[in-house]
């Protein structure tokens, strides 16, 4: 329910701020957005504070460009805006998957690829599980 809720605001607050016809100027623009990925980051068992250990304790700013560099390819076009799509936000706000189903959800609703997901958020997996991709 909490992730529903977060995920909501996101959309919420992207949409007034967001200006397609430009690209943003920075962090200032989205500082509501920016303070709670900083909260994310800081709470422990969110996706945000998993990759910002990996990230070297980046911003986040910083952190969402760490995490975009790292995703793979998004093949949903809500990611059209990069490290500044609502989709970065709602990504690392949300909890870390618990298990092998959470993993397949938090990849599929944002068009991510399984394997490559559990690869980023615990390094260990891409040795410890072989690479067949479950099927969205």
């Amino acid at each position: 329910m909490r992730c529903r809720l977060i995920v909501d605001e996101v959309i919420r607050q992207h949409a007034a701020l967001a200006d397609p016809s430009h690209p943003s100027a920075g962090a200032a623009e989205w500082e509501w957005l920016e303070d709670e990925l900083a909260t994310a980051a800081a709470s422990q068992g969110t996706v945000a504070e998993r990759l910002r250990t990996r990230a070297d304790g980046a911003s986040p700013s910083d952190l969402r460009l760490w995490t975009w560099q790292r995703i793979g390819i998004p093949r949903d076009r809500r990611w059209s805006r990069g490290a500044e799509s609502r989709s970065m936000w709602s990504f690392l706000m949300s909890p870390l998957p618990a298990d092998e189903d959470e993993l397949w959800w938090l990849a599929s609703s944002n068009g991510l690829e399984t394997t490559h997901l559990g690869a980023l958020l615990d390094p260990a997996i891409a040795v410890s599980r072989p690479s067949a991709e479950m099927t969205p």
